[in-house]
């Protein structure tokens, strides 16, 4: 099977909306209309911590439990 090639454009407007809008994996697939898998290699290295959510503001606090 050979590999499916996007355009390059895609790719950087999956990072502009990971580091700008902080979109979770899914939601970039989902609106870019891609795999999940090809997001995630296009967007590994940039981070998008959702500081409103209560699990993350945790973890960042560093609280190993939610409660």
């Amino acid at each position: 099977m050979a590999a499916r090639t996007y355009p390059p454009y895609l790719r950087e407007k999956a990072r502009q909306l990971r580091r700008e809008r902080k979109l979770a994996i899914d939601e970039l697939a989902e609106s870019l209309a891609l795999p999940r898998t090809t997001i995630y290699y296009w967007v590994r290295g940039v981070l998008a911590v959702r500081t409103n959510d209560t699990y993350f503001r945790a973890r960042l606090q560093g609280c190993g439990s939610i409660v």
